[in-house]
């Protein structure tokens, strides 16, 4: 197969903007200085084409620009159609043709993958298989006796749901340990804490989520009896189970995954997946009382809780977070967005 030389690229695609710069750039330039020089995205994606033109099969073209460079359908097509000319001008009036269109494809690559600061985000979930892995917020809760937990969602259609789970700590090979707060029976909220014998269990009475609505779920544990908010709210809520209302996260020694949007425990996997959008999941080291509750619902409009008194983590699944991570806010226990795609991170919020 006939490759255009540095000259004849130079000469071909040189007209095409900041292309003149990057392709001169890799012709007074070595291939080690090249790679050694190369620092983002959007450098190793002009290269890899010039790699191409220039001699370099598919294979070694992405070797020498790395993991860096994004592989869309569009990259894939032209790529195919590039190898396969042997015609000079053929392929230099496509190379044309791909340095517009793939460079206007890897822009849109860059702004689907990269937070918009400021815009109000949040995950929107599958109930299939996507969930957001917080592992290590399980293991700063450890030790804790007392404290609250709170999250944003937003189910998609509450007729739907039998039992699917907003937040979620278990022990990946045993059945009967799990901590779960879930949605059950059309929208009401259930949360069980189970450690051999269910330790304790608390149900709302009604049904309180709406489809396509924002609301506000709190769990308080404050070492005598928990107590569940919505909205704010200590709404009507059953015990139907109460063995021991006092026990709390830190006497689960095996508890070893935790989860947002689904549960595992029981070599069971990842189930019970939840169907809708999620932001703001606060873990506090602290027990709240209804009025501090009430001021982190702030009447229906999260702000920013990262400096909040005895705060262990706060995920705002969204704000700030550049996929794949969940950042974490307040810590160190950044989480993973698993199944998701950079699409997931929504334009949405209470």
């Amino acid at each position: 197969m006939a490759y255009m030389t540095m000259d004849t690229v130079i000469a071909t695609l040189g007209e095409k903007g900041n292309c003149t710069e990057g392709i001169q750039w890799v012709a007074d330039n070595d291939i080690d200085n090249v790679k050694e020089m190369m620092d983002n995205s959007q450098n190793a994606s002009w290269l890899f084409w010039i790699f191409i033109l220039t001699g370099y099969d598919m294979d070694n073209a992405m070797q020498l620009v790395g993991d860096t460079m994004p592989q869309t359908d569009l990259h894939v097509a032209y790529m195919e159609k590039l190898l396969a000319e042997t015609d000079i001008q053929s392929k230099a009036d496509m190379a044309n043709e791909i340095f517009v269109s793939c460079g206007e494809a890897h822009c849109d690559i860059i702004r689907a993958n990269t937070v918009v600061e400021g815009a109000p985000l949040a995950y929107s979930l599958d109930g299939i298989d996507e969930f957001v892995e917080i592992d290590d917020v399980g293991g700063a809760l450890a030790a804790t006796t007392v404290g609250t937990w709170s999250i944003w969602v937003k189910p998609v259609d509450i007729s739907l749901i039998s039992n699917e789970s907003l937040i979620a700590f278990g022990d990946t090979d045993t059945a009967d340990r799990y901590i779960i707060m879930r949605t059950v029976d059309s929208g009401k909220i259930d949360i069980i804490v189970r450690y051999g014998d269910i330790k304790w269990r608390i149900k709302t009475d009604d049904v309180v989520l709406g489809s396509g609505v924002w609301s506000h779920v709190v769990i308080v544990q404050g070492g005598v009896s928990p107590v569940l908010y919505f909205d704010s709210v200590a709404i009507d809520q059953t015990f139907l189970n109460e063995g021991n209302k006092a026990w709390s996260i830190s006497d689960a020694a095996y508890l070893d995954n935790a989860r947002i949007g689904c549960g595992n425990w029981g070599g069971l996997g990842n189930i019970i997946h939840f169907n809708g959008n999620v932001t703001k999941a606060l873990f506090i080291n602290r027990a709240l009382t209804q009025p501090q509750v009430a001021d982190i619902t702030n009447e229906g409009t999260p702000k920013d809780e990262s400096g909040i008194a005895d705060g262990v983590s706060l995920l705002p699944l969204g704000d700030g977070d550049t996929f794949p991570i969940s950042s974490d806010s307040i810590g160190s226990n950044d989480g993973a967005m698993v199944n998701m795609e950079a699409e997931d991170i929504v334009e949405d919020s209470p």
